[in-house]
């Protein structure tokens, strides 16, 4: 079955985690390195409750729903018996290099975390896809590292002294985040506070966002520009040829994971439909179908996404587009025109979005920054202005920097979602997506997972 490593619990030790819109399991390298991946991803999914025909997951924690169907494995660079578990032939997932202390230590480039991140499916099958990645969840990657010891003390220490922050204030910990996944990197800035003789993450605030009720710690995720090609397939815009011959126009863009971009009119999604809710449209068999034939066309434009494309694949995704508008959320409040700059519908693994994944919002921004891309045409068409506000907490980790924010209003089916690009003095592209997420601690402890798959 495994390596003879010692086991500490008869369940799955883990924990259960709101990280922005999105919900996932987050369990320490060291419970599953004794497995190989095959039987990691059984336990996993039997801990999620997939699979499951009729798509609700009823029998574990899994919401019947791609964003609430996620787990994050996380640990120490070079801790967690990872080295050994890659030494007896089953490596966790991701890039060679992820636990390489010697890299992990280095002071400009390193990090403090190991994020690996798996999309576990819900229907059918039992083999979790470990190509992508979610933003949503690095606000809780972070605020899990830090309950957890997983993040070195004495880092938060040497950031409290050289900051100049008193031992009892609370103060944002840039703590660096590698997902393993794609070899791309974040600084999860999490406000933590000292209990005791140890460091926790805050747990009561006043941030909001759309989709989530009430009010929690802000956690700033800042995703620098410097790992993926912004666009794949070199092009702000490209063109789609369909099946039954129907040429539409894309724009593709990598900010942590391809997106698809495309106008809702041009796809034969009006507005009425489009802002209709997301079980609706996901009851229309024949417009998924036509998504998938568009994901599966794109995916021939360049060999990165050929190489992402199955179907039922969490990647690349597919957004849908409309100019700026007035409608009604999914929670009946009235999202009014001029509180959005764009309207945007996310579709993955076959299902509308109920809000907006963090890596779609994440490309919206970057998007906006190419004068040509479908994004910023639509955006130019409803007259929108995304330099003229800029949030306080953009403004504060800017601080001392410069060049220019970007702020883009997303109206998505909860309401509106918000992120900001970061563009150089000087520069022709962003260098970094910033994006305000909150998180939760929802469980801890252990999760049921039949003896056979133990």
């Amino acid at each position: 079955m495994g390596l003879n490593v010692p086991r500490y619990h008869s369940g799955l030790r883990a924990a259960f985690y709101r990280g922005g819109t999105s919900r996932g399991l987050i369990v320490t390298a060291s419970h599953l390195a004794a497995y190989d991946q095959a039987t990691r991803d059984r336990i996993l999914c039997a801990a999620m409750g997939s699979p499951d025909p009729d798509g609700r997951q009823i029998d574990g924690l899994g919401g019947g729903a791609s964003s609430l169907s996620k787990i994050a494995i996380i640990n120490a660079p070079g801790r967690g018996f990872v080295k050994t578990a890659a030494e007896a032939g089953n490596p966790l997932p991701g890039v060679e290099w992820a636990d390489d202390f010697t890299q992990a230590r280095d002071r400009r480039t390193g990090w403090d975390v190991v994020y690996r991140f798996g999309q576990v499916p819900i229907k059918s099958g039992t083999t979790v896809d470990w190509s992508t990645t979610c933003a949503n969840l690095v606000a809780a990657v972070a605020h899990s590292a830090v309950r957890s010891g997983n993040v070195n003390g004495k880092r938060i220490d040497q950031h409290l002294l050289r900051e100049g922050h008193a031992i009892t204030d609370e103060f944002r910990f840039p703590l660096r985040i590698l997902c393993a996944n794609t070899g791309g990197r974040f600084t999860a800035h999490v406000p933590v506070a000292r209990a005791g003789s140890l460091w926790q993450p805050v747990d009561v605030g006043s941030a909001s966002i759309s989709g989530v009720p009430g009010t929690a710690p802000s956690t700033i995720v800042e995703t620098p520009l410097d790992g993926p090609v912004l666009l794949p397939t070199g092009n702000p815009r490209d063109e789609v040829t369909l099946p039954d011959g129907s040429t539409i126009a894309v724009s593709i863009v990598n900010a942590g994971l391809p997106i698809i971009f495309v106008r809702a009119s041009d796809f034969g999604v009006d507005f009425n439909k489009l802002t209709s809710h997301p079980a609706d449209l996901d009851s229309d068999g024949a417009l998924g179908a036509r998504v998938e034939e568009l994901r599966k066309a794109a995916s021939q434009l360049c060999s990165e996404l050929r190489q992402l494309y199955f179907p039922g694949s969490a990647s690349p995704k597919v957004c849908l587009l409309h100019r700026r508008a007035a409608y009604k959320s999914t929670g009946g409040t009235d999202v009014t025109e001029d509180s959005n700059d764009i309207v945007a519908r996310a579709i993955s693994v076959g299902q509308f979005h109920r809000t907006i994944p963090a890596t779609v919002l994440s490309a919206l921004g970057v998007a906006s920054g190419f004068k040509e891309t479908t994004v910023s045409e639509i955006i130019r068409e409803g007259s929108s202005d995304t330099t003229a506000l800029t949030p306080k907490w953009a403004k504060e980790l800017n601080k001392g920097k410069r060049g220019l924010i970007r702020f883009l209003r997303v109206g998505q089916p909860a309401g509106v979602s918000s992120t900001c690009i970061r563009v150089p003095a000087g520069a022709s592209q962003p260098d970094a997506i910033l994006m305000e997420r909150t998180a939760k601690l929802i469980m801890n402890g252990d999760v049921s997972i039949p003896a056979q798959l133990m």
